[in-house]
């Protein structure tokens, strides 16, 4: 999947791009990219006031020769564009604004999860498989309608399509949301947490991202 990255140098030039006329809201993005109709992509937003930079998954909706493509977000990330676009309309106001270390990039794949500490699993057995909603170097996002309370330990098995190894990861659960639950990793220097810093960077590097999947 190509990641495109668009920086905007003010809200303005950011709203100027981006369209209603979708249900799902589009933006133009200049580029000299060769993109297909349908293509998936994912986009890098970045314009003053913004806290950090917005991931969003979307497609190629259409091509205009010479200047650049039409792009749909997908559903899957709407509230990811609700904000970018509120908070460039001035309808959102960030007070407190916290910077991230790492880029999240938003990825469906799936993860198995069990509790690291065999003595929590009867009050809160191994979670079945289920699927990651973003991924950092710094920690995941994952799916769960039964999400452990926070601060249990837990084991990751994450297996990216396209990737000859899954990675194995340890962490802990750092927060709740609406739908799962982030897990912070807990110890970045062993080898599997030293590949998936690897794996991002160069995906960052090459504006592609294989293991990005919808």
């Amino acid at each position: 999947m190509r990641l495109l990255t668009m920086p905007f140098i003010s809200s303005a030039e950011f709203l100027s791009h981006y369209s209603t006329k979708h249900p799902d809201g589009a933006l133009f993005c200049r580029t000299r990219t060769e993109l297909e109709v349908d293509e998936p992509v994912l986009v890098e937003i970045s314009f003053p006031g913004l806290p950090n930079r917005a991931l969003v998954r979307a497609h190629v909706h259409s091509l205009e020769a010479g200047k650049g493509a039409w792009l749909v977000i997908e559903k899957v990330d709407s509230s990811t564009r609700d904000f970018v676009v509120g908070l460039a309309r001035g309808e959102i106001e960030v007070t407190h604004p916290t910077e991230r270390s790492y880029s999240r990039f938003p990825a469906t794949l799936p993860v198995a999860i069990r509790v690291a500490d065999e003595s929590d699993t009867k009050q809160h057995p191994a979670l079945a498989e289920t699927r990651t909603g973003d991924v950092s170097a710094g920690g995941v996002f994952i799916h769960s309608e039964t999400p452990p309370p926070v601060g249990t330990r837990v084991q990751l098995v994450i297996e990216p399509p396209g990737e000859a190894d899954r990675f194995s990861l340890e962490g802990e659960v750092s927060w709740i949301g609406d739908g799962g639950f982030g897990v912070h990793f807990s110890d970045k220097r062993r080898e599997d947490n030293r590949r998936l810093r690897t794996l991002l960077r160069r995906a960052s590097e090459s504006g592609r991202v294989r293991f990005a999947a919808t």
